[in-house]
């Protein structure tokens, strides 16, 4: 039963057209898909310097349009079909799944919600590499400890200048803005480093490594790092 519901999820969020149907009808919510006036989809896995990253980008280049945080492969889906540029970011599958497991107040006792964060990481990851040859790539360490190089290649990418007058200051604003904005979510659930998350991510890894599909999610990464060289 577990398993067909799996499939039936999937049927949904990966078609363009079934999900945001479903986002209206049942949960009330407006989805936003790339659109012939998206610019860029810049997007990734949950957990994976989305908010940042674009922060980094409109601050930037606001006057182009990104379409982010949709996380699924409806999105993608539509981004391919009207030709938009996408950039993928992607992170270690292991802070993948902690990550979420602590945002959603998962329990590290709960293997369900574990493998089906990492399903959904390998499932969401293995469709990009089949049918997204043209995106452009970033990890997650390039986003939030290397913004300067995260800027310059995604301007190539678009085929945009770079303003480099005070961009390291620019970027240092940035920062500064999000980190404020970030402060006000909980520690759980902020894209910021929290002290009080290091010993529950202790206590998740053990429970994270045990699972089944760590080595599928390793495997679909180390193929993600390979698009980086």
């Amino acid at each position: 039963m577990q398993r067909l519901k799996r499939k039936l999820r999937d049927v949904i969020r990966d078609s363009s057209y079934l999900y945001p149907v479903f986002l209206k009808l049942y949960l009330g919510k407006q989805l936003k898909l790339p659109s012939v006036y998206t610019d860029c989809h810049l997007t990734g896995f949950p957990r994976s310097a989305n908010t940042y990253s674009h922060y980094l980008a409109k601050g930037l280049f606001p006057d182009l349009k990104f379409i982010t945080h949709v996380h699924t492969i409806a999105s993608l889906r539509m981004a391919r079909k009207l030709h938009v540029p996408v950039a993928i970011i992607f992170r270690n599958p292991v802070d993948c799944v902690i990550s979420m497991c602590l945002k959603y107040k998962k329990k590290s006792t709960d293997p369900v919600a574990i493998n089906g964060y990492f399903y959904d990481y390998i499932h969401y990851h293995e469709w990009i590499l089949k049918h997204l040859p043209d995106a452009v790539f970033f990890e997650f360490e390039d986003v939030t400890q290397h913004s300067k190089r995260f800027i310059i290649k995604l301007a190539d990418f678009l085929d945009k200048e770079v303003d480099s007058t005070d961009l390291e200051s620019r970027l240092s604003g940035i920062k500064s803005a999000f980190n404020g904005r970030e402060k006000l979510k909980d520690p759980d659930g902020s894209s910021l480093p929290q002290q009080s998350r290091i010993a529950k991510k202790a206590e998740f890894d053990a429970a994270v490594k045990r699972s089944a599909l760590l080595e599928p999610a390793t495997e679909c990464y180390q193929t993600l790092k390979n698009k980086l060289s």
